[in-house]
């Protein structure tokens, strides 16, 4: 379960809520719902819960706090994949070390720790609500990281010394971006006042850290790789400069951080930035196709230095593991900020990709990456893949291409980068690859991949939202919760026709709904932004025909950790019938129940009292009801036990 460490946990087991009544006109019409949650101390009060064939809803990280959901987000489920994921990464790359960094326990120094994944971690935590996680990683860039003299985090640490000085601009944007998201949380009483072993406080170090790269990062408004980092060519801003290089590192650009810089620190022209950063990437060469280089020169040209940073590749003309990053850099700009530039980027991109599939490392004439040129992991002592992927980072990047579509153009991607993330895992990569290749764990970097995968799912998801906008909305301080629970309205009569998937919530947020066949598997999704809902299930399946036997319904929305889920038949019955198991229908005082082979049925009470207990055979067996309301009918038999929440009306 996500967020195990100093956060109380419970286990959601999802039954099945069947209500049954009978209604003036003779039929039965029943209405589903899964909602029961039963912490692990009350898990002894049920007999035979061991084998459930029911829905399971995992409880954790659906969103923090503040996210109120105005965000569209995607049917597919994604909140557990990404607090699975945090998860794995805590215990991969920062538990192992008695430091706090974030590590990279791949790279070719297996286990040293770079800056940028320092912000990586920040940001995953916050966006988790995990402050002491935040606080760690950001204590330990401060001990280990922070150059006093220069204002900034060095690069590279290994082996308890620093291997790679210099400002690397990317993170120590990313760094300060998210101290001022947490310096708006310790003010709303979120969050708690926190000072770094330097004695700073995240708002004090924001300040710092942009003074620095106002003055060592960015040359003429253009945002440069670093300070003393890069290679190649002097910067200078004023009296002072720099060795910066004579190109730039376009996947580096994230004008939305900028215009939040702008409005924390008036005192620097960020708004350069903004504009400087779209001129440069209009020059891509690889523009129509929405593709950048991961390192260019400012007009459009590639790069004579042979010195373009940290480990280049193919002479840094590919999108690659640095450019790839403007997917997920310009949708934060048209999610946040509705910039038509980033629109049009991320359109070419999309159209240029058009499908999951062909999510991979491109050139910019729109060919796949050399597969034959491979690197190796862990140094010389790890094995070797192609840099030619289709993965969790490929496809999580791409699928931001896709988010000015909407959320049902986005959909397939989000299915597909699920199908990176096996049920119950805490890491994204297959333990085989489907295709053949060698996208599996044990060639996964277990940190890059890791971390872009999550910025590809959280976005996808709507929980990867500007901070300030979420607190310093008019009903921030409105908890969010379902005024009216979701249910299905059916027809009256006979039954004819399809019925209506109506909800509201207490305030307007983003939702999704989606209905699968339960015996086809097909499934229908929409999402929206609103406080109410309501949808007939003819237009959901659109010009499909509807289903005729059982349906699941599930409903969620941003802001609430639980998923509702339950299950309907199309078609008005009279007797509930289960995919397996066993059927039952109430009469009066008693409860007839049909199985399908020799079983022990016990009606209890909620509190684990038992109220009625019979052998059955094959066929219907009744049991008389002593009371009306909520009853848990257990069947056992020798292969299993399953439970089935019971509401009887009086």
């Amino acid at each position: 379960m996500g967020g195990m460490e100093g956060r109380a946990e419970a286990a959601r087991i999802v039954l099945e809520f069947t209500i049954l009544f009978l209604p003036s006109n003779g039929l039965r019409k029943r209405v589903s719902e899964a909602r029961l949650d039963v912490m692990f101390g009350n898990l002894a009060r049920f007999a035979g819960l061991a084998s459930l064939p029911l829905f399971l809803a995992v409880p954790g990280s659906a969103a923090a706090p503040w996210v109120f959901g105005k965000l569209p987000m995607v049917a597919q489920p994604l909140d557990s994949a990404l607090a699975h994921t945090w998860d794995g990464i805590r215990k991969r790359n920062i538990q192992p070390w008695s430091d706090g960094l974030v590590h990279r326990p791949k790279s070719e120094t297996p286990g040293d720790a770079v800056s940028e994944g320092q912000a990586y971690g920040m940001i995953v935590a916050l966006y988790e609500n995990d402050q002491a996680t935040f606080n760690k990683i950001w204590d330990a860039a401060e001990s280990k990281l922070w150059n006093d003299g220069n204002a900034y985090y060095d690069w590279r640490y290994e082996n308890g010394r620093i291997t790679g000085s210099g400002l690397a601009t990317d993170a120590d944007q990313d760094i300060a971006l998210m101290l001022i998201f947490a310096d708006a949380l310790v003010k709303k009483g979120i969050w708690t006042e926190h000072q770094s072993p330097k004695n700073a406080t995240y708002s004090a170090r924001a300040q710092s850290i942009l003074n620095t790269l106002w003055s060592k990062g960015i040359n003429d408004g253009n945002l440069r790789p670093g300070a003393n980092w890069g290679g190649g060519g002097t910067c200078s801003n004023g009296a002072g400069s720099w060795n910066c290089g004579d190109h730039v590192n376009p996947g580096y650009f994230s004008p939305a951080n900028y215009r939040i810089f702008k409005d924390f620190d008036p005192s620097h022209a960020w708004g350069d930035v903004v504009e400087k950063s779209y001129t440069t990437i209009q020059k891509s060469p690889g523009y129509g196709k929405g593709l950048l280089p991961d390192w260019m020169n400012l007009d459009g040209s590639y790069p004579t230095s042979s010195a373009l940073g940290y480990n280049p590749f193919y002479g840094g003309k590919a999108l690659y593991k640095d450019a790839i990053r403007v997917h997920w850099r310009l949708a934060m700009d048209w999610m946040w900020f509705q910039e038509p530039r980033a629109k049009t980027f991320l359109e070419n991109a999309a159209k240029f990709i058009g499908s999951p599939d062909k999510a991979n490392f491109y050139t910019m004439e729109g060919s796949l990456v050399p597969a034959e040129s491979t690197f190796t992991l862990s140094g010389e002592k790890g094995p070797s893949r192609s840099r030619r992927e289709h993965s969790a980072l490929t496809v999580g990047m791409w699928a931001c291409a896709f988010l000015p579509r909407g959320t049902e153009a986005a959909e397939p991607w989000a299915k597909e980068l699920l199908s990176f993330h096996g049920e119950g895992t805490d890491v994204w990569g297959l333990s085989r690859d489907p295709l053949g290749g060698q996208e599996d764990t044990a060639h996964n970097e277990i940190y890059f991949d890791q971390f872009l995968a999550w910025f590809g799912a959280s976005s996808l998801a709507g929980r990867f939202t500007n901070v300030l906008a979420d607190l310093n909305a008019s009903d921030a301080a409105t908890v969010q919760a379902w005024k009216n629970r979701p249910f299905v309205a059916f027809p009256t009569g006979n039954g004819a026709g399809a019925p209506m998937l109506t909800a509201t919530l207490v305030k307007p947020g983003a939702w999704a709904v989606r209905m699968i066949d339960t015996a086809s598997g097909k499934e229908w999704s929409t999402t929206g932004v609103s406080g109410s809902i309501e949808i007939l299930v003819s237009e959901l399946v659109g010009s499909d025909p509807l289903p005729t036997g059982t349906v699941q319904y599930e409903f969620r929305a941003r802001g609430l950790k639980d998923t509702v889920l339950f299950e309907r038949g199309i078609t008005a019955v009279d007797r509930f019938r289960p995919r397996s198991g066993p059927s039952w229908i109430a009469n009066g005082g008693r409860l007839d129940v049909e199985v399908r082979s020799g079983a022990l049925l016990t009606l209890r009470h909620p509190d684990g009292r038992v109220l009625a207990q019979v052998r059955a055979e094959t066929g219907s067996t009744s049991l008389r009801v002593p009371t009306s309301g909520l009853v848990l009918l257990e069947v056992s038999n020798d292969r299993e036990s399953t439970v089935h929440r019971v509401l009887l009306l009086p």
